[in-house]
């Protein structure tokens, strides 16, 4: 059984991982979630809520973070924490006393908790206005800002604004630390910075993202989130949204872009692979009858693909991962490296193979995932629970595009002879004879 009272104290379980100083009811951590340069990891030592700024990961206490950190499941993390008890020992009174005790911790719990979220909504509210101000100092960038020209990628309705008139803004203090200093908006960033509009899916713009102006060692350009996107379920959109009949999702807001240039697909920006499965489930919500393509990145540890396909999995959607092109981590890489032809032929295949499967069964067809290295199958035509009878089974599409890696990879079946061992049967042979070179085709 699980008592909530049993668990450590935010601040002493957090300082294990984490440099705390003081007795700050918050604070900014680097995260261990991601590669994170700068503090991007928000940590509530008071409730154990935790949000990442940079790759989105978030929870609601010590327990969530422990399964994310761990990998263990709810069970095992409550007892790695100490607090899941054995009740097989307890009299009744001693069970009841127990459960009384657990469900008003709970409800305690429960109440602080609807507490935080209302203190973050409105916190992540009060970055609106900000908002507002700074989109009315950017501009239409007349040439690709800096962040674009080197992702290959035009601008469409990206903004830009000099790094000295964004650093004029300060953004709004947290409530619960009234005496923190003032944080100056993309502080270092320099030159022409790239803005990104995060927006709800009803258009609301409640949140931004920034690119540097200069890229630093690496070639890489620094980001700023200015608001609570997570909070707000904000993302990044492209496209007309009207009625679509297919919507893609990608992670980045460049992937985004070349996606939506190579195919002409409204597509949305999720900003980061944890709030992929939040942004199939918001458009699937209110787009019902779109096909949603989730187009997850090719990380070295796989973690893109997974949270793809968790994503498609959870609104019979397709999965799309750039796999088998060397140097190939996302697809704005694949855009740059093979040209944005290399992508549409990606993700309309995709779309051919899920067009194969009948419609009354598309409700219980699962996600398929789509690579370079593996032929398109949809999931739903495969044996598995649910599937029921074999005789019933959905055909396979008839063509399917491999290429010679993939072919001899595969495990086909052996061929059969009609005289064995040298004239098989449904191919070619060359049958050679004293008189003549024969040609016998067998169909």
């Amino acid at each position: 059984m699980f008592d909530r009272t049993l668990l450590p104290n935010p601040h002493a379980y957090y300082g294990q991982y984490f440099p705390l100083k003081g007795s700050k009811s918050k604070a900014l951590v680097k995260c261990c979630f991601h590669h994170d340069k700068t503090a991007s990891l928000s940590l509530d030592l008071l409730s154990g809520r935790f949000n990442c700024l940079g790759c989105g990961v978030h929870g609601g206490d010590v327990v969530d973070f422990h399964q994310q950190k761990t990998g263990l499941n709810f069970v095992e993390s409550c007892k790695d924490l100490g607090a899941w008890v054995n009740t097989t020992q307890d009299t009744p009174d001693q069970l009841a006393a127990r459960k009384k005790k657990i469900e008003q911790a709970n409800k305690e719990y429960q109440a602080k908790q609807a507490q935080a979220a209302k203190a973050e909504k409105e916190h992540a509210q009060a970055f609106i206005p900000l908002v507002d101000t700074i989109l009315k100092q950017c501009t239409q960038p007349m040439l690709d800002t800096p962040y674009c020209v080197a992702k290959g990628i035009n601008c469409h309705n990206l903004s830009s604004i000099t790094a000295t008139d964004i650093q004029r803004f300060t953004l709004p203090k947290d409530p619960s630390e009234p005496n923190k200093l003032p944080v100056t908006v993309c502080y270092g960033f320099e030159g022409v910075l790239t803005v990104v509009i995060l927006e709800t899916l009803d258009g609301e713009a409640v949140a931004l993202q920034a690119f540097d102006g200069v890229p630093d060692a690496k070639g890489k350009y620094a980001r700023w989130i200015i608001g609570k996107y997570v909070v707000m379920g904000a993302y990044y959109r492209l496209g007309d949204f009207t009625a679509p009949s297919v919507v893609l999702i990608t992670e980045g807001v460049a992937d985004a872009i070349s996606c939506y240039e190579a195919t002409g697909y409204p597509v949305l920006a999720a900003i980061s692979k944890s709030q992929l499965a939040n942004a199939a489930q918001a458009v699937k919500a209110k787009y019902p009858q779109a096909l949603i393509i989730l187009c997850g990145d090719n990380d070295a540890d796989g973690g893109g693909e997974v949270e793809a396909n968790k994503a498609a999995k959870a609104v019979n959607g397709l999965s799309v991962i750039p796999k088998g092109f060397e140097g190939v981590k996302d697809f704005n890489d694949l855009h740059q490296q093979h040209g944005l032809e290399a992508i549409k032929t990606m993700i309309d295949a995709a779309i051919d193979s899920k067009k194969a499967v009948p419609s009354d069964t598309e409700d219980a067809a699962q996600p398929t995932n789509t690579t370079h290295n593996e032929p398109i199958i949809d999931d739903g035509l495969h044996g598995g629970e649910g599937q029921g009878d074999e005789s019933k089974a959905t055909p396979k599409p008839k063509l399917i595009a491999v290429t010679i890696g993939q072919l001899v990879n595969m495990a086909l079946p052996p061929r059969e002879n009609l005289l064995a061992p040298w004239l098989p049967m449904q191919g070619l042979a060359m049958v050679y004879a004293p008189v003549a070179l024969v040609r016998l085709s067998l169909l």
